[in-house]
């Protein structure tokens, strides 16, 4: 491996960990925003993403303080 594909390595972690939602609310809005941003382009949504949308909407419909 060269060392500019360890630097892109790298760099594409740093990226995801900085990315990566810190609470369920924030990983709630990142699904809704990336369906929503799917069904504009006309995209097939993916089943399991739209059933993790679902169950946390069921999940902070139960538990509003969570």
């Amino acid at each position: 491996m060269s060392f500019e594909d360890i630097q892109a390595e790298i760099a594409l972690l740093v990226n995801e960990m900085e990315t990566q939602p810190h609470d369920l609310h924030e990983l709630q809005l990142q699904i809704h925003q990336k369906l929503s941003e799917m069904k504009v382009f006309g995209m097939p949504l993916p089943a399991d993403l739209v059933a993790l949308e679902k169950d946390l909407d069921a999940y902070f419909s139960q538990n509003p303080k969570s």
